[in-house]
C-alpha cells in the first residue's frame, strides 16, 4: 500500500468516527471500529463453521505475514536457518563459500531525493515510486539469472551466486551476463515524472566468509566479508555510468567467453558475453507456510510490529534523524568470529542504551561498518542528537580499550526511512545527505569521532568539541567544517541526566487530525 493510499484510508477512518449520520450496515454484520478502518464480519448461519472460518482467515493472515517476513531475508540465510543447518540459538557462524559477487549502484538519487523532500509527503510517494520502479527491475534480472540479492546499501544492492553447486566459471558468468543485462534493461528506462538515473556495476569473484553476528535484544544481523567484496567497492569506484567493470580474476575466468579492456587500478571494462551459460534458470525461493519465528531476528525492529499488522506501507517517510556511522577496519576475514561477535555485542548494546536503532551492517573495501539512526520510528525522543553523540563516545572508548581502531561519523538531518525493493526482495533503509555525510566524516575521522554543524549546534551543552577542521566534502559546496567529537560535558554524564522536553516530535499532521477530532467530540458533547 502507498502512502498516498495509506492517507487516504486514515481520512476515510476519521470520517466515520466523527460523522453524525448512522453507519449503514448489512443486516447480517456487525461493525467493529479500528485505528484504521471500519470492519464487516459476516454473522455465522446454521451450517457455517466458526473453527473453519478462523482458521481460514487465520491462514490466509499467516501466508501474507510470512511473505513479508522472507521479502526481507536473502536465500543465502534463508536456507540454512530454516532447514537447521545453523541455529541462533548456538550463537554466531560463519563459514567460507566461493562465490562470484555484483554490485550495482544507482547515481544520482541522493540529489533527487533532497528536491523531493521538499514536496513534503507528495514526495515522500514520489521517492518510493522511483527507486522501487528501478529497483524491482534489478531484482527481477538478478533472480532471473539465479543470483540471490544480499543486501540494499542506500541506493546501491548487492548480489552473490553461489558456486557451492555449480562451478566458480559458470557462477561468474551468470553475474557477469546478469550486469550487462541490467545495464541494457536501464539504458532506455525512464520512470513515469520523466526521471532518468544511471547505474556503475561491478563483478568480481573468489572466496568469501558468510555467516550472523549479533543477537543481543534479539537482533542479528548477516555478513560477507573478503577480497571479493572490497575489490567490488574499489571496481566500482572506478567505473563510469552505464559501465560493468570486472576484477582482474572475474577476468581470468571469463577471459575466453568475454570482450574486455584493461582498465585503471587492475579492473576490466567488460563489453561482452560472448557464450551465454546453458544453466541461467531463477533462484530457488524458499518459502514455507510455518516461518520460524527467528527469522524475524534479521529485520529492523521498526519493521516487526508493522509486519504483525499488516502495515509494512507505513514505514515510508522523510524524518529527521541523527544517523551514526561506525567503521571498524580492522575486523576483517582475518579476525575470529568470537571476536567479532564481542565487538558486535557489545555495540549493539551501547545502541540500545542510548535509544539508537541498528539499520544494517556492511562490509566494503574499508572494514566492517555500521549504520544507526536516532530519531527512528517507536524510538524518538526530545535529545536524539545528544544520545548519539554521547553513544558515538562510548562506543569509541569501549572500542579502543579492546585494543582496536574506530572511527565514527555523526550527521543530522532529514532523511528519506522506509521499505525499498520488490514483492520479491526489499530492506529498511535510509537515504539522504545526512547518511552520505556520515558516511563521509566517518571517513575522514582516521581513528576519532567527527560529526556536522548542524549536531555539533544541538549538541554544545552536552558535549566538549575541538576545533574544526575545514574540508571540502563531496556533493558539498565550499568548505565544510567537521567537529571532532571530544568528551561528553559532566552535566550530560549518563542517559538519565539528558534533558527531554515533555512534547511529542514531529508528525504534526498527525497531532492536526487527533486535535481536530478532540474538537469535534467536545463540540458533539456541548450540542448534546
Amino acid at each position: 500500500m502507498s502512502l498516498m493510499q495509506c492517507a487516504c484510508d486514515q481520512s476515510r477512518c476519521i470520517a466515520n468516527f466523527t460523522a453524525k449520520d448512522e453507519l449503514s450496515l448489512s443486516p447480517n454484520s456487525v461493525c467493529l471500529d479500528t485505528m484504521d478502518q471500519n470492519v464487516e464480519f459476516p454473522f455465522l448461519d446454521e451450517n457455517n463453521s466458526l473453527e473453519e472460518m478462523s482458521r481460514s482467515e487465520t491462514c490466509d493472515k499467516h501466508f501474507d505475514d510470512n511473505h513479508d517476513i522472507f521479502r526481507f531475508i536473502p536465500q543465502f540465510l534463508r536456507k540454512p536457518l530454516i532447514f537447521n543447518k545453523y541455529s541462533i540459538e548456538d550463537g554466531p557462524w560463519c563459514e567460507k563459500r566461493k562465490c562470484a559477487i555484483m554490485f550495482a549502484d544507482i547515481l544520482g538519487f541522493t540529489a533527487l531525493t533532497e528536491g523531493l523532500a521538499k514536496r513534503g509527503a507528495e514526495g515522500v510517494e514520489k521517492i518510493t515510486q522511483i527507486l522501487n520502479t528501478y529497483f524491482s527491475v534489478l531484482i527481477d534480472i538478478v533472480h532471473s539469472n539465479g543470483g540471490d540479492v544480499i543486501k540494499f546499501a542506500g541506493d546501491a544492492l548487492l548480489a552473490l551466486w553461489d558456486a557451492s553447486d555449480d562451478d566458480l566459471l559458470l557462477s561468474t558468468c551468470k553475474a557477469a551476463s546478469c550486469a550487462l543485462r541490467i545495464q541494457e534493461e536501464l539504458l532506455s528506462m525512464t520512470s513515469q515524472d520523466g526521471v532518468k538515473l544511471s547505474l556503475r556495476i561491478s563483478v568480481t569473484c573468489g572466496d568469501l566468509r558468510v555467516g550472523i553476528m549479533g543477537g543481543n535484544h534479539g537482533r542479528w544481523e548477516s555478513f560477507l566479508t573478503g577480497k571479493p567484496l572490497r575489490e567490488a567497492g574499489v571496481a566500482c569506484e572506478k567505473s563510469l555510468p552505464g559501465d560493468v567493470m570486472i576484477s582482474s580474476d572475474a577476468q581470468s575466468l571469463l577471459e575466453s567467453i568475454s570482450v574486455s579492456d584493461l582498465s585503471s587500478g587492475g579492473f576490466f571494462h567488460l563489453k561482452e558475453i560472448l557464450t551465454r551459460p546453458d544453466s541461467m534458470h531463477d533462484l530457488d525461493d524458499y518459502m514455507f507456510e510455518d516461518v520460524p519465528l527467528k527469522l524475524k531476528n534479521f529485520i529492523p525492529i521498526e519493521c516487526q510490529a508493522r509486519i504483525d499488522a499488516g502495515q509494512l506501507g507505513w514505514l515510508n517517510e522523510l524524518r529527521r534523524v541523527t544517523v551514526v556511522f561506525v567503521n571498524l577496519p580492522n575486523i576483517d576475514e582475518g579476525v575470529s568470529i568470537v571476536e567479532a561477535q564481542q565487538i558486535f555485542v557489545d555495540l549493539q548494546d551501547i545502541l540500545h542504551k542510548y535509544g539508537g536503532s541498528l539499520n544494517k551492517l556492511s562490509v566494503d573495501d574499508k572494514g566492517i561498518s555500521l549504520l544507526a539512526g536516532f530519531g527512528m520510528p517507536s524510538m524518538t525522543h526530545g535529545n536524539d542528537a545528544v544520545r548519539a553523540a554521547l553513544a558515538a563516545l562510548q562506543m569509541h572508548r569501549h572500542v579502543n580499550m579492546a585494543q582496536w581502531r574506530c572511527s565514527i561519523g555523526v550527521a543530522t538531518g532529514k532523511v528519506f526511512i522506509g521499505i525499498i525493493g520488490s514483492e520479491q526482495r526489499c530492506e529498511y533503509t535510509m537515504i539522504g545527505d545526512a547518511v552520505n555525510l556520515s558516511a563521509r566524516l566517518m571517513h575522514r575521522a582516521r581513528g576519532k569521532i567527527l560529526c556536522d554543524t548542524t549536531t555539533r549546534k544541538i549538541c554544545k551543552d552536552a558535549v566538549v568539541f575541538g576545533e574544526p577542521l575545514k574540508e571540502t566534502i563531496k556533493g558539498k559546496a565550499g568548505l565544510c567544517e567537521l567537529w571532532p567529537v571530544i568528551r561528553q560535558q559532566k552535566a550530560a554524564s549518563g542517559t538519565a541526566q539528558m534533558k527531554c522536553s515533555g512534547n511529542m516530535i514531529g508528525r504534526q499532521e498527525e497531532r492536526n487530525v487527533l486535535a481536530q477530532m478532540a474538537s469535534d467530540i467536545a463540540m458533539q458533547k456541548k450540542d448534546g
